[in-house]
Order: structure tokens, then C-alpha cells, then sequence
């Protein structure tokens, strides 16, 4: 099971207090992240080992995002699609977010965190659902929240690694094992991109992020 908070809520203290005790308690999707001391002081009171997921759902949050990534505790970055185009007029157009998305992948970089997890989408259908997947992919990002128990399949086949692309992960690894180095600049990159896939297909994160968010809201 999963938890959201917000840090500055009310009654944020004792109800950290409560999650403490909560049994298979997976972690802790914090709200409203603006600042790494929400992250931290999160963690610290939280049960030892506890993920908390920073979920970045303002301008605030997201001019921020370099330091929420290197804050002790973190475990990954989450994009509140809904909250932050609220915030600030943005339409969901992909190329009008395509920066908060970029930012976040780059600030997960920098704090050595697993790629970020991309915001829902809701009212779709599969197809329109397949398609936002595919923004997802291609800014980088490696999971994505779901508010629908029925669009989780969906997501971990979208986001999934094809048997091609793993096929060609795998010849690029024993290669570079034995010795053969590219002959141009985009070696090392393709290189570090087939060392981030899995030895086979299976579902992403996305799954787990999904179950998580569908069990916060139901707190």
C-alpha cells in the first residue's frame, strides 16, 4: 500500500505518526513537493526505508527539482500533470509541457535517481492512452501514474522494452565486452542507453506507481 501527503497539510505529523505503523506500507507519494526539506523532514519521520516519491505539481516545485532530487531520502521524481497546469495556464499539449518533463529527467540524472514518473491521463481511450505513453518514452521518463486500475496493463506493455530493442541492448553489451568500441560520437550514449534496459520484457515501474497512486487515493 501507498500513501500521499502533503507537507504542509494540517495534520501532516500525525498522520506520518500513522503511516509508521501501517503494515506493507510500499511508501509515501508527497504531495505538493515545492522544497528538499519536504523531502527530508518526510523521510526522517517517516518508518526507516520508507520510499517517498517527490511529486512535483507547481513552478515552484519544478524551478526546485535539481535539489528535491539530491535531498536525502528521495526515491524518485513524479510529474503532477493535473495540479502543475493549473499552476501555471499550461495546456496539455505535449510541446507545452515538454519542459517541466525534460527538467525532471534531467534533474533525476543529476541526483542519480531512476528516470522520473510521468503524470496520468485520464478520460482516454487505449489507443489515446497508448499515445501519451509514447510522449512519456520519448522525453525519457520510465514510469507513468495511473488513477485507473484498468489502464495498468496498458501502460507496462506501452513502456515495456520490445524483444527488439532488447535484442539490440544485448549485442550492444557484448560488444563493448569484448573489446569493440564505436567508430563515431554516438557510441557511448547508445551504449548507456542499452545498459539501462533489462536482461528481458516485463513490466516497467509503472505498474508499481500505478498500484501505489490507485491505493492513496482510496485513503
Amino acid at each position: 500500500m501507498g500513501a500521499r501527503q502533503r507537507h504542509h497539510q494540517p495534520h501532516w505529523e500525525k498522520d506520518l505518526a500513522a503511516l509508521s505503523e501501517v503494515k506493507n506500507l510500499r511508501g509515501i507519494v508527497l504531495a505538493k513537493t515545492e522544497h528538499p526539506d519536504h523531502i527530508t523532514k518526510t523521510a526522517m519521520m517517516s518508518r526507516a526505508g520508507t520510499p517517498v516519491v517527490a511529486l512535483i505539481e507547481s513552478a515552484v516545485g519544478l524551478m526546485n527539482a535539481y535539489d528535491i532530487a539530491r535531498a536525502p531520502g528521495v526515491f524518485r521524481l513524479a510529474f503532477g500533470v493535473g495540479d502543475y497546469r493549473k499552476d501555471t495556464g499550461a495546456s496539455g499539449d505535449p510541446m507545452a509541457l515538454a519542459f517541466a518533463r525534460s527538467t525532471l529527467v534531467t534533474a533525476s540524472r543529476v541526483g542519480e535517481l531512476p528516470g522520473p514518473i510521468d503524470g496520468p491521463t485520464n478520460g482516454v481511450s487505449r489507443e489515446g492512452l497508448e499515445d501519451a505513453c509514447k510522449v512519456t518514452q520519448s522525453m525519457g521518463m520510465t514510469g507513468k501514474l495511473t488513477l485507473d486500475p484498468d489502464q495498468t496493463d496498458t501502460i507496462n506493455h506501452a513502456l515495456a522494452p520490445s524483444e527488439q530493442e532488447i535484442r539490440w541492448a544485448r549485442e550492444m553489451i557484448e560488444k563493448a565486452n569484448s573489446g569493440h568500441t564505436g567508430a563515431d560520437g554516438s557510441y557511448l550514449p547508445r551504449l548507456a542507453r542499452a545498459k539501462k534496459f533489462p536482461s528481458s520484457p516485463r513490466p516497467t515501474v509503472s505498474g508499481i506507481a500505478s498500484t501505489a497512486l490507485r491505493s492513496l487515493e482510496q485513503l
